[in-house]
């Protein structure tokens, strides 16, 4: 496990879990405008109802959710390691505890919602993509707040603090906004009848018929290339958490 923590291993899965989420989607996003789908704009997981799209986005996604997973894990362990070696106050531990575990749900939830196009299993597929985003967005909030604190121990963390806010905020912000417009085509009831309609045009996938999902699906987008954001501002933070004596 120790070797997992070196600093050369977090990095070089942390740099391939960005590249392999974000060459997914737009591998997949690609290939569905290849097959003549409506370009603007899928969800994510509409590339994966369309038969050819779904291939990268199904090896894609069951691969980097793994990846992430561990991610989550290095960046938790390494933090946690850090926070008890300045003996902080054990709120941050307890914090960066519950950060780890929203972003490993979020991560295996990425990797089981490979195998669940939302067209055949809509209520379970719902259920995994709230799982990963709700996780994510708890995961960017939380890993925010704890920087900050660790930056009012370690003034070395304030530089990389002000990047890591801006894109923490487009990436939670970018979440509700979905949520909001995803909501106004649920209802407060869960009528899925609007749903089950828009998931018809995109099994057809010329002409998608809802522009509130469309907007939905905007801030879906701009959620994960935020969260890539802010995973990629723990680049440089790596070789702080680690011991001096660990090799890089």
């Amino acid at each position: 496990m120790q070797r997992l923590l070196q600093a050369k291993w977090v990095r070089f899965n942390l740099i391939a879990t960005i590249f392999g989420i974000l060459s997914t989607i737009l591998l997949s996003y690609l290939v569905w405008i290849r097959e003549g789908c409506d370009p603007w704009l899928p969800f994510i997981s509409d590339t994966d109802v369309n038969p050819q799209s779904g291939i990268p986005f199904t090896i894609g996604l069951s691969i980097t959710g793994i990846m992430l997973t561990l991610a989550f894990l290095q960046i938790g362990w390494l933090r946690q390691n850090w926070l008890l070696k300045y003996d902080t106050e054990s709120r941050l531990i307890f914090w960066n505890k519950i950060s780890i575990i929203a972003g490993v749900s979020s991560g295996l939830a990425t990797s089981w919602i490979a195998f669940t196009p939302w067209h055949e299993q809509t209520i379970l597929h719902i259920f995994q993509a709230s799982t990963i985003f709700t996780g994510a967005a708890i995961w960017v909030v939380i890993a925010s707040f704890v920087s900050i604190k660790m930056s009012e121990i370690d003034e070395s963390f304030s530089a990389i603090l002000k990047n890591r806010i801006i894109v923490a905020i487009i990436s939670v912000s970018s979440f509700f906004l979905m949520v909001i417009h995803f909501g106004l085509v649920v209802g407060g009831d869960g009528n899925l009848s609007g749903v089950e309609s828009y998931l018809d045009s995109v099994v057809l996938c010329t002409e998608l018929v809802s522009p509130i999902l469309a907007r939905a699906a905007f801030f879906e987008w701009l959620m994960v290339f935020g969260l890539g954001a802010v995973l990629a501002s723990f680049i440089p933070e790596i070789d702080l958490l680690v011991d001096e004596n660990q090799p890089n």
